[in-house]
């Protein structure tokens, strides 16, 4: 009997809408996944993928690729159980992408999310908004975050400070500990 032992840092793998079914032996030792492109994915392949990963727990995806995953249950499921880290790309520069029902499905799938990345630098309006959106969803369902990190423009008094932003915004964050803090330099919100 023979054993595979893959070493590898980046695993490459097409899954576009070819026939061919993706075979894959069981891949323990990938905890991250990105995703990257904008072309369309098999979701079949993506399933397997997830079935051959029992210990992933990060995944970076684009946003119109995690829209489709959304309305797969089966996928979903798999998501629900393991990904404790998310990072959205390529938001689209239409803020209505983000309505409250996209948002709140997306808390209520990601149960076990601690570290959650949003790249709002396409939008065409502040962040700010937005911001506020994601944290009163994962707050109205009870989650917790560890951290929120947000790529995007911001309005002045966020740019200012962010803390004292946050605060003034949300009365609920005036007792619980925290950090928050815009970085400048990169366009990134830090909570």
């Amino acid at each position: 009997m023979y054993s595979l032992k893959l070493k590898f840092r980046f695993l490459f793998i097409c899954l576009d809408c070819t026939n061919e079914q993706l075979l894959l032996p069981k891949l323990v030792r990938l905890h991250r996944l990105a995703l990257v492109g904008s072309c369309p994915i098999d979701l079949e392949n993506f399933s397997i993928l997830l079935e051959s990963t029992p210990n992933l727990f990060r995944l970076d995806l684009p946003y119109q690729t995690l829209k489709s995953i959304l309305q797969i249950p089966q996928l979903c499921f798999l998501l629900r159980q393991r990904i404790t880290a998310l990072t959205i790309n390529d938001l689209p520069s239409a803020s209505s992408e983000q309505n409250p029902l996209f948002i709140s499905h997306l808390v209520s799938i990601f149960q076990h999310i601690q570290h959650f990345y949003v790249d709002m630098r396409s939008l065409d309006t502040h962040i700010d908004e937005f911001v506020l959106r994601y944290l009163d969803e994962f707050h109205r369902q009870n989650r917790t975050l560890t951290s929120f990190c947000v790529d995007g423009k911001p309005s002045n008094e966020l740019k200012r400070n962010a803390y004292e932003w946050l605060q003034h915004q949300r009365n609920d964050f005036i007792q619980k500990k925290f950090t928050a803090f815009f970085n400048d330099k990169v366009g990134r919100l830090l909570i």
